[in-house]
């Protein structure tokens, strides 16, 4: 019989990854906290249509990367492949327009149908941030102070830039979408064939091209700053005074747009160079429109992903998880009163372990120191009998026996 294998993009997460991820977990619900963003979860699975309309028709997630099926009733159903309009959609169906401003934090599996390589599977994971209803700069600004947070509480601040940029008001990015149009027609037959279809259909996207050559054309294009308004050049003008204000370094990359069609004002990504042609680690920007595409209410919003694999690459050491306590029987006719104090342990929110095996009591001590505890706890009949607990510290070897009511009660301290 064939050996049954993960399907390809699926990536089990065990051992090290698996406490890395948590980590990282842990570490986003407590900046999350600190901001005053509320966890909320959402379903893997949603109408096809919520994608097509945020992301657009031709987009290569819509087109060439989503998980997408027809169900039992003939529907078309998709595995979300972002965060961002999923939750737009929660916004509309519940109703939540009463509750604005709103700040949510999710995080969880996200589904495309990609090349699998290094730092990308088809399963992947985010950390999802949302500042729902509020139009001034300053949301932008937390945002992005958000991130610088959570990548310093990470330790991985200094592997990242910030890069960021601006795609302006509607009436900038239709000036602009009109100048693209103009110049890359010019080089049209140079382009690639997936340019030369985003020429009709979105131009904005040529500017996040892979190809060499489209790079080349690419290098002399307009900028998007030659059409902004007034109000969308002084409302970038104010985040850029706020970050420097607050020592945030940065890099105004006039090519960034970002790939997907609901973004203005406010782009940016956090990049790095050691992840090969991954190198963004995490990204987001305005999206005013993006509620109004799928049916609801013009609700002002900014949000940003991070790619939770990309996060563990970075990632300098592995995570310590230390267990305090390693609870060792002298003979197998305490092992019944170990479990019982390992429970009173456990109750206290303190990291313990029993160790069984073979009943000899040195392999046992062996085994037991393996582990890598800060302490061995030894319960025999003697200690039972005197109603005891001795402990010994790894670290300095000292060992020591008090009455079990005290060793619970330092546990609570």
């Amino acid at each position: 019989m064939e050996q049954l294998q993960a399907i390809r993009g699926m990536k089990d997460l065990l051992g090290d990854e698996a406490k890395k991820f948590s980590y990282i977990i842990d570490i986003a619900r407590e900046i999350a906290k600190n901001y005053c963003f509320a966890e909320n979860f959402f379903p893997l699975l949603e109408e096809v249509e919520v994608f097509k309309r945020s992301l657009g028709d031709s987009s290569d997630v819509v087109t060439k990367e989503m998980y997408d099926f027809e169900d039992k009733s003939g529907k078309q159903i998709t595995l979300r492949p972002e965060f961002t309009a999923q939750i737009m959609r929660s916004v509309i169906s519940n109703s939540m327009y009463q509750e604005l401003p709103k700040k949510i934090f999710t995080y969880g599996p996200l589904f495309r149908y990609e090349r699998p390589q290094k730092a990308r599977q088809r399963q992947f994971h985010q950390l999802n941030y949302e500042f729902i209803g509020n139009d001034s700069y300053l949301a932008d600004f937390e945002l992005i102070m958000m991130a610088v947070s959570l990548f310093e509480k990470l330790g991985i601040k200094d592997k990242l830039k910030l890069e960021i940029n601006s795609l302006g008001c509607g009436e900038s990015r239709n000036a602009y979408r009109n100048k693209l149009v103009e110049y890359f027609s010019k080089h049209k037959a140079s382009l690639s064939s997936d340019s030369q279809k985003r020429l009709d259909t979105n131009p904005l996207r040529i500017l996040d091209s892979k190809d060499e050559a489209d790079k080349k054309i690419i290098k002399d294009a307009p900028e998007f700053s030659e059409s902004y308004t007034e109000s969308a050049k002084k409302y970038f003008k104010q985040l850029l005074e706020m970050l420097d204000k607050n020592n945030v370094e940065y890099f105004v990359n006039k090519k960034l747009v970002r790939g997907l069609d609901y973004y203005s004002h406010t782009v940016f990504e956090f990049t790095t160079d050691l992840l090969g042609s991954q190198n963004a680690v995490a990204a987001g920007g305005r999206y005013d429109d993006l509620i109004l595409q799928l049916g609801g209410k013009k609700t002002a919003s900014i949000g940003f992903a991070a790619g939770v694999e990309r996060i563990m690459c970075l990632l300098d050491d592995e995570i310590e998880d230390e267990i305090k306590y390693a609870v060792v029987p002298v003979s197998d006719a305490q092992i019944n009163d170990c479990y019982s104090l390992l429970q009173e342990i456990r109750s206290n929110k303190v990291k313990a372990e029993i160790v069984l095996g073979k009943s000899n009591f040195s392999k046992r001590m062996q085994k037991a120191q393996k582990l890598n505890p800060q302490y061995v706890v030894i319960y025999g009949a003697d200690e039972l009998l005197n109603n005891e607990v001795r402990h010994k510290n790894l670290a300095t070897s000292v060992e020591v026996s008090e009455s079990k009511d005290n060793f619970i009660a330092s546990l609570r301290e």
